[in-house]
């Protein structure tokens, strides 16, 4: 059996990661060899080995959970967030001889700690931050000390600030935070992050398709991941032209009609330049509309230190496609405005023909459904925009105005 979906979603821990001002990184090593499997089970893992025909055969069980049988991820992640619960009431007390389940010695409770290990980890890799030096240092150190309790080893630790690694072993440390000079981008769960710029950025691939077809051009679409929608005008644009392939009616491997061919071709270059497209944490939104290069959308989406923060949605509808997106607007101490960019979700407008009141319906529940995932992870004040209620407010007042 497969077992229950129990991973946290990977929309709302980069929705959560964006808010800390520290960034947290580290991947659990060998996560799976870590979980034993119940010995009545283990003969399910059986393999018969020799390396000669001539030789005996040797049989090997595997005591532990293997990458590729069906239950796999649903065991390992199943014993980390088992952990995560123990810890939330007490704190494992660390002895070389104790069973995983006499590590749990009622001392002191770590909720937060709790709440990281069952909602910031994505199977191996944890995603976290915290909102001052000192806080981010002390779940490093409570992280690693409870994780080591249930065999479950922290290593290729990275933040964007250095100091918040300093109590770690070195050996544990993720090489670019420490060596000048090495490569400093990792990828964070699907992205590339450059933690010593704090910077997101996006790799897409040069094309080496000689012919173009549904095929090749369905493929290098699907590598452009961006599961927080900040490439959405971008992806938009793949979404209609997939939809016109389908209304084509080709074959996979047929070559595409010349104007669909000559469409891709300037998109397949102009998408190319996100390449070049940074997103840093800490600084404040700024765009120049000349360059896309100079795009900059800022990973941390809030101001420094805030007092207040809210949720601005919008939605809206066009004949070939609808969207949402989510800002944050945040005040600090000063009474300095930021506002940001948190993530956005686009669909193509469906092949019957639609008006656009209704997909401005459509659009309206889209944002729903997005800042119903948003608001999971991030409690906060919000207000809704479309452009339809803009009109009818705009209309009212100009109503109300000739009266």
């Amino acid at each position: 059996m497969v077992g229950p979906t129990i991973q946290p979603n990977l929309f709302n821990i980069l929705i959560r990661f964006r808010q800390h001002p520290y960034a947290i990184a580290a991947d659990i090593e060998k996560m799976y060899r870590q979980v034993l499997v119940e010995p009545s089970q283990r003969p399910l893992q059986r393999i018969l080995w020799r390396s000669n025909p001539d030789d005996p055969i040797q049989v090997y069980n595997l005591n532990t959970v293997t990458y590729g049988t069906a239950s796999a991820s649903f065991l390992a992640i199943r014993s980390l967030m088992q952990l995560g619960i123990d810890c939330k009431t007490s704190h494992p007390d660390i002895t070389a001889s104790a069973s995983f389940l006499s590590i749990i010695d009622c001392k002191t409770s770590h909720p937060d700690i709790s709440s990281i290990i069952r909602e910031d980890f994505y199977v191996d890799d944890l995603l976290t931050g915290a909102k001052d030096l000192a806080q981010a240092q002390r779940i490093c150190l409570q992280l690693s000390e409870i994780l080591s309790a249930g065999c479950f080893k922290l290593c290729k630790w990275i933040s964007n600030d250095a100091q918040v690694l300093k109590d770690l072993p070195t050996s544990d440390l993720h090489p670019g935070v420490l060596e000048i000079g090495s490569h400093e981008s990792t990828r964070t769960l699907g992205l590339i992050w450059s933690f010593q710029s704090d910077y997101f950025m996006f790799n897409i691939s040069e094309s080496t398709a000689t012919i173009i077809t549904k095929r090749t051009i369905l493929s290098e679409i699907s590598q452009i991941f961006d599961p927080l929608g900040l490439l959405s005008p971008c992806t938009l644009s793949a979404k209609v032209l997939l939809q016109m392939l389908w209304m084509e009616k080709l074959t996979w491997d047929e070559p595409v009609p010349t104007s669909i061919q000559t469409k891709w071709t300037s998109y397949r270059y102009n998408l190319s330049k996100l390449n070049d497209l940074q997103i840093p944490r800490w600084t404040s939104y700024r765009y120049n509309l000349s360059k896309l290069n100079d795009l900059q959308i800022p990973r941390y989406a809030l101001c420094a230190k805030p007092t207040h923060v809210e949720i601005h949605g919008f939605s809206d509808a066009s004949l070939q496609g609808y969207g949402a997106c989510i800002y944050l607007r945040s005040v600090d101490q000063q009474n300095n405005i930021s506002v940001n960019l948190l993530c956005s979700k686009t669909k193509v407008a469906p092949l019957k023909p639609i008006t656009i009141p209704k997909l401005e319906l459509c659009a309206a529940l889209l944002f729903s459904k997005l800042h119903d995932e948003v608001q999971r992870s991030l409690k906060l004040v919000k207000s809704y925009w479309s452009y339809a209620l803009l009109c009818y407010f705009l209309n009212y007042m100009m109503k109300s105005s000739a009266l």
